[in-house]
């Protein structure tokens, strides 16, 4: 089932999310973030849930799956709200900037550009696994 049909009736999300990128970088050592968001009919928009792999990588010549931990949350996307999935590189001031040389980050001086991808097609499919509450489950 497509997360369109689900999103037509209130969607309860509870437990811990886990974002699966297939990325890539050129950095030896960097960060990916993912923030799960909630954008009202209005526009507006609100955190959820966010975290961060901080991690060093080996060079490789292809998309690399990585294991990206968002903070557990428990809750309900209302009827006519998108769900938006942040993906970066980043979260600064959340969490500190990373210099992506693997140094000792307070007292780096020359940091790098890393140049980052995430993957996302039918032969790299990126993926969030979203815990949704089932409809037998719900009270009410």
């Amino acid at each position: 089932m497509s997360l369109k049909t689900l999103m037509q009736g209130p969607l309860p999300v509870t437990a811990p999310l886990v974002l699966n990128p297939l990325m890539a970088t050129t950095a030896a050592h960097t960060d990916f973030t993912g923030k799960l968001v909630d954008v009202h009919p209005d526009g507006s928009a609100y955190n959820v849930s966010d975290g961060i792999l901080r991690t060093a990588y080996a060079p490789r010549s292809g998309p690399t799956e990585i294991r990206l931990e968002l903070w557990p949350t428990s809750m309900v996307f209302k009827q006519g709200h998108r769900i938006r999935l942040e993906v970066s590189s980043s979260n600064y001031p959340r969490f500190d900037r990373n210099p992506n040389t693997g140094r000792p980050i307070a007292t780096e001086t020359e940091p790098v550009a890393a140049h980052q991808a995430i993957h996302h097609d039918g032969d790299t499919p990126s993926r969030l696994m979203l815990p949704i509450v089932p409809r037998a489950a719900r009270a009410g």
